[in-house]
């Protein structure tokens, strides 16, 4: 029995790609399930420690976009970069649109303030 090493897919013998991800599998590498849960066990560890990375990156985003600044921009196109289409690419989202809106509410008191003095 073999294992698709990218996604554990379990796969026929006779398969050149995944039928799940599309991986390459190599005919001479035959996964078996003790390596695959190894292997599974291991990326989930990786994933999460990136996951919590990516939400603490999305909230900080969040926190510096309401205070206005270009950091709050910063860590949200870092967070959605991170993520893409990830549950945590909206809090890169979020954090950048209120950096926008709160830098353009600057500029425009900005200009307000210059044209009245």
């Amino acid at each position: 029995m073999k294992f698709c090493s990218r996604c554990g897919t379990q796969l026929e013998d006779n398969d050149v790609f995944c039928p799940s991800c599309g991986e390459v599998c190599d005919r001479t590498d035959v996964n078996n399930t003790n390596n695959y849960r190894n292997t599974s066990q291991n990326n989930r560890q990786t994933m999460s420690k990136r996951d919590k990375d990516t939400k603490t990156l999305g909230i900080l985003s969040i926190i510096f976009g309401a205070l206005g600044g270009v950091v709050g921009l910063i860590l949200g196109i870092i967070c959605v970069t991170r993520d893409k289409n990830g549950p945590y690419a909206k809090l890169g989202y979020i954090g950048i649109a209120l950096s926008s809106v709160f830098m353009l509410l600057n500029i425009a008191t900005s200009i307000l303030n210059i044209i009245n003095h």
